[in-house]
């Protein structure tokens, strides 16, 4: 299965993480889209809390918000990662009101798993206490076991359940494509048949589906659905 991170706001491309590296089928160049992605990846994977939450995010496990003011077409994009004098991993944090719910769902949907504890603490709740998180800040339950997960492959990126006491309001402005069917050179009844069996898996696992799109003759087989909170993704 490959992962994509499909985002719709400013009109950037779908990226596809099929690895370490530059992702396949962009050129190289001060404004391709790879460079303007990389620009926006902090602020849109760890800049998803509110501000009140910052230091409690930073704590337990986020980067600090980075904010970009607007994002103009034409405009003049730096890239923040620059290989090798500056090293960027890339975490995707999630509000949520029931992270250990979320942790089981996602961790079947991509083949992830529970990220355990650092080692020396028995739990991730040990650890941010150890680390000075003030006990305001951790709902009962917080940190008991795993609020995040973790690809054991080493390639995708961590994926972070923060519990907020606000509930999902409106349709996300990004969103996962879970790319089971193998890509348009396979048979499109055979993409389909795979489509379908990830489907009952992830509606199993708590998922809801949405609608099913089946469009043959743009060669298109696929599934909108929801994960147990409400968010949108996509199984193509």
């Amino acid at each position: 299965m490959v992962l994509s991170l499909a985002k719709a706001t400013c009109g950037y491309p779908d990226i596809t993480f099929l690895g370490p590296g530059k992702p396949t089928g962009y050129a190289d160049g001060a404004d391709d889209p790879y460079q303007v992605w990389m620009t926006l990846a902090p602020g849109i994977f760890a800049g998803v809390t509110n501000i009140a939450a910052a230091n409690r995010h930073h704590a337990r496990g986020g980067a600090r918000p980075h904010h970009r003011a607007g994002c103009e077409s034409g405009s003049s994009v730096r890239p923040v990662w620059e290989a090798p004098s500056m090293e960027m991993t890339v975490q995707l944090t999630i509000d949520c009101s029931d992270p250990q719910r979320m942790v089981a769902f996602w961790a079947q949907a991509l083949g992830y798993v529970p990220e355990p504890a650092p080692d020396g603490h028995a739990t991730w709740r040990a650890y941010w206490e150890a680390m000075g998180v003030p006990a305001e800040e951790l709902p009962t339950g917080a940190g008991d076991i795993p609020e995040s997960i973790v690809d054991p492959a080493g390639r995708g990126p961590r994926l972070w359940f923060q519990q907020v006491p606000e509930p999902k309001t409106a349709k996300n402005r990004w969103h996962f494509d879970l790319k089971v069917g193998g890509g348009r050179d396979v048979p499109l009844d055979v993409r389909a048949r795979r489509v379908r069996a990830a489907v009952d898996q992830l509606v199993e696992a708590g998922a809801t589906v949405l609608r099913i799109k089946d469009e043959p003759d743009m060669g298109l087989y696929a599934a909108a659905m929801q994960d147990p909170e409400g968010n949108e993704f996509d199984v193509v």
